[in-house]
Parts: C-alpha cells; structure tokens; sequence
C-alpha cells in the first residue's frame, strides 16, 4: 500500500459500531449512529462518530453528525429535497457545518502534504448555506487559524442553464506569517523576503451572465494595493485597474 492513506488498501482495526433504530422499506433508510470508533491504517484515529440519517420521498436529513479524532472535530446538519441526488436546482438546501481540522490529521492521510513549518497547526471553519440548490439566497463561509488568519465571506448565488449569477464579500486579517517563509525553495530568496505583521484583504467579487468581477485592496504597513477587474470569457474581454 502507499504511505498515507490508500482507498486501495483500507484497514480499519479496531472497529467499535453501534447502530441503533434502523429503519428500511423500500427506497426508505433511517438509522440512528450511537458510537463509531476505529483506527486506519495510516494512522488515522476516528475517536467517535455520532449522528441521524434519514432518506425518503421528501428529501435526505442528517442530523447531529459529530465527528471527532485525535486532533479533529467536525459537526454538521443537512436537510436537502428528495431532487438533490440528481442535482436538481428546485430542490430546497439547508447545511450547517462547523470543523477545527488540525494539520497533525492531514499528514496522517497525507504525509507530503504538510511541510514541518505547518505540522500541528489548526483551521476552523464555519459554513452554512440555505435557499435551493440553484439559488442560494445565503451563504456564509468563515475561515480562521489561531494568531494568523480570520477570513469572512458572505455570497448570493443564483445558478440557472442559461445564466449564473453570484455575489460575495470577503475580509481577512493575515498575522504573524514569516514562518511561510520556509515553504520557500532557495534560501537567498528566503533572505530577501519580509512579510509583514500584519495584511488585510477587504474585497467583493461577482458573476453575472459569464461576466466575472473583482474589487478588492490589500493593506500592509501603510501601503495600500487596489485591484479592479472584469473578464467574460466568453467574449475574450477584459478591463483591470
């Protein structure tokens, strides 16, 4: 098997499963998942796994879903119309989910995937959606990392055959990051480099009718970095500022 995780060579050892109100008629599924524990072999610790799932002619639930590891929780609520399984854009959407995922997990699955300058380091992320499947009316999206990141995005989307139109805001305060510095190839180029205490990004971008927009700055010790710009590939046109 290859290093890390292999969807090829699976082995979960030991596995603890409690299932319990299982309910099955026909295209109809409801279960109840007491307890879930188990260690792949990667190294992947699931410490528990808890939720509600249901699935009949009104749509799919899933409820309390708490997934928590050695270094990971993620916990999430979905209901979702009975069209969202062949992607139908009337089907109503409601999802929550919020996760603190830690780096050390990722390299379980992943060792080449963390460099030992983010080895042990932790992103929360919070997200939720409503509306349908073509058109979300709400959609808000928070990315953080304890002393070094907080980023905020809120979105309108409208997704239709004919036309896509989107909206969204975006913020973020970046902190503390001269440790990137050794992702970095050469060490004369690392030398050379500063990166700032502080970088904020305010911004907004946009689609409308295959027509894609932003405008944002970016702010670092009193300088200050505008960007303005349309593209329509389509059409091959663009303008910038």
């Amino acid at each position: 098997p290859a290093a890390g995780f292999d969807p090829a060579f699976i082995a979960l050892a030991p596995l603890d499963l409690t299932i319990d109100s299982v309910y099955n008629r026909g295209a109809d599924i409801a279960l109840q998942i007491r307890r879930t524990a188990f260690t792949e072999r990667c190294g992947l610790s699931v410490r528990d796994l808890t939720g509600r799932f249901g699935m009949d002619a009104s749509g799919i639930v899933l409820s309390g879903l708490d997934l928590q590891t050695a270094f990971s929780r993620i916990r999430a609520e979905l209901t979702a119309g009975a069209g969202i399984l062949k992607l139908e854009p009337a089907s109503p959407l409601d999802a929550v989910l919020s996760a603190d995922l830690n780096t050390k997990d990722l390299k379980y699955l992943s060792p080449e995937a963390v460099p030992p300058v983010l080895d042990d380091r932790t992103v929360r992320l919070s997200f939720s959606a409503a509306g349908t499947l073509g058109n979300l009316g709400k959609t808000q999206l928070e990315i953080s990392s304890p002393g070094h990141l907080d980023l905020k995005a809120d979105a309108k989307t409208l997704l239709d055959a004919n036309r896509m139109e989107a909206s969204a805001r975006f913020e973020g305060d970046f902190r503390d990051l001269a440790f990137l510095k050794a992702l970095l190839p050469d060490t004369a180029l690392r030398r050379r480099v500063a990166i700032p205490a502080l970088i904020r990004l305010r911004g907004s971008a946009g689609a409308d009718r295959g027509t894609f927009s932003t405008a944002s700055t970016l702010s670092a010790d009193g300088g200050e970095l505008s960007v303005k710009g349309r593209f329509n590939p389509r059409e091959q046109s663009y303008d910038a500022a």
